[in-house]
């Protein structure tokens, strides 16, 4: 008998083990299907968000840049504002928003690259600068006048903040600033003066005449809001009459304004100008 009960002890000790090594029934989800933390998944923190102007002309985009030329200085409002940021050749921004040749971005912060910074920024930032010509430079000491390369040419002009301190066939807009030798400034690029449009609006007895010459049925189509087009993605072309902007869009050739849609300038842009 003793072999017996031996051999019945055995078996209830394997038994006990059994039940110990069997996985328990399982309670829970498992933890491959959990949902990720809000750190893994959250944006970057845009610190001085609050801090920076909007105006209710800025025309919205949302475009990646590179910084080409320096003093690249972000401010808190166009064309002056406090200090947001001095950003260096090669440093990548984003462009929310144009107005006036000033950019609205976000970058990130130099101190801290966890978190983005925004400002605005001219728009000579993101073009290499044309060479000053060697000419007289005009005088300019008036109050609120300053020195800028406007074009291919140094003039004296009336600092603005927006079109309407300008006259009618003017309108504000970024320039270079130069100093009184004809050299460009070393402690801020741009200055936004008054600058006389591409082509004047045509006069009252001009319009006349082209209403009572046009065909009775004939009626005026109103502008797009913009005139820009999608990339052609398999080649990275644009259509005739149009040039690639930034790499993500079709911006149309232009000549005047009138060649724009309403929430377009026609600007420079390489070695013409172009809707944007």
């Amino acid at each position: 008998m003793m072999p017996f009960k031996r051999s019945l002890s055995l078996a209830l000790v394997l038994v006990a083990c059994a039940k110990e090594s069997a996985p328990a029934a399982p309670d829970a989800a498992p933890s491959a299907t959990s949902a990720p933390t809000a750190s893994a998944s959250a944006a970057p923190v845009v610190g001085n968000e609050s801090k920076i102007s909007r105006y209710k002309d800025e025309s919205a985009m949302n475009v990646p840049a590179t910084v080409k030329h320096t003093p690249a200085v972000v401010m808190t409002a166009m064309p002056k504002g406090d200090l947001v940021a001095k950003l260096n050749v090669g440093d990548a921004v984003t462009q929310l928003a144009e107005r006036n040749g000033y950019y609205r971005v976000t970058f990130t912060d130099p101190t801290n690259p966890k978190q983005l910074l925004t400002g605005w920024l001219d728009k000579f930032a993101f073009i290499e600068r044309p060479t000053p010509p060697k000419v007289k430079v005009p005088p300019c000491g008036g109050e609120g006048q300053m020195l800028v390369l406007m074009g291919k040419t140094i003039v004296c002009g009336k600092m603005c903040n927006d079109d309407s301190e300008c006259g009618a066939n003017s309108e504000c807009e970024a320039w270079p600033i130069m100093n009184n030798n004809g050299q460009p400034s070393e402690t801020q690029a741009s200055m936004s003066v008054c600058t006389p449009k591409a082509a004047p609006a045509p006069s009252a007895s001009a319009s006349a005449s082209a209403s009572a010459s046009a065909a009775p049925s004939a009626s005026a189509k109103p502008k797009p809001k913009t005139t820009s087009l999608g990339v052609n993605v398999a080649d990275m072309s644009c259509p005739n009459g149009y040039i690639l902007l930034q790499k993500v869009t079709c911006a149309k050739l232009c000549k005047s304004e009138d060649d724009c849609g309403t929430a377009e300038h026609c600007k420079e842009a390489g070695e013409g100008k172009a809707c944007y």
